[in-house]
């Protein structure tokens, strides 16, 4: 049995480790960064790698070696719109048997969809481009400023600005 992908030294980190399973110290840290986009993709594949590694790379998740990993998501997406765009007019086309009976198949784009789909929804959930995997991803630094102290804060500079010294 497989079990579960082990999740990245960062990522647990980030989440807090509840299970309290020893970390991976040794894990290697690839340079950030946004990687060269690859010549073959074409049109519609570097349309997408241009709004995801600058999105990425604002994130601050994207790596120089995640390079490959982003190539398959756009390349697969491109993928996508292409099969897409062929079941625009339906999903079956009709065809006629030797015996002259006419049956509704499938389109051979309907699974080519399907797979596509699965494929890039495993790809975004790694990069934690789905709502659901950005839910567990924490930016280190960005802890949420309480509204309230904020105001206290404030409210105690102010008042050592404008109370008189009284010491003499």
């Amino acid at each position: 049995m497989a079990g579960r992908k082990p999740k990245p030294q960062a990522l647990r980190l980030l989440q807090g480790n509840p299970g309290k399973r020893p970390i991976n110290t040794r894990e290697p840290k690839p340079q950030r960064g946004m990687p060269g986009c690859p010549a073959h993709l074409d049109r519609i594949g570097k349309s997408l790698w241009r709004e995801l590694s600058t999105e990425l790379d604002r994130m601050e998740v994207l790596t120089l070696a995640d390079r490959r990993a982003l190539e398959q998501l756009c390349d697969t997406y491109a993928l996508y719109r292409k099969a897409r765009k062929e079941l625009d007019d339906g999903l079956t086309y009709e065809s006629t048997t030797e015996d002259g009976a006419t049956l509704r198949r499938r389109k051979p784009e309907v699974p080519i969809v399907a797979e596509c789909s699965k494929r890039m929804r495993a790809l975004m959930t790694d990069f934690g481009l789905t709502p659901a995997s950005r839910a567990k991803v924490s930016i280190a630094g960005t802890e949420p400023v309480d509204p309230f102290e904020e105001f206290l804060a404030r409210g105690s500079r102010g008042r050592e600005q404008s109370e008189p010294d009284t010491k003499e």
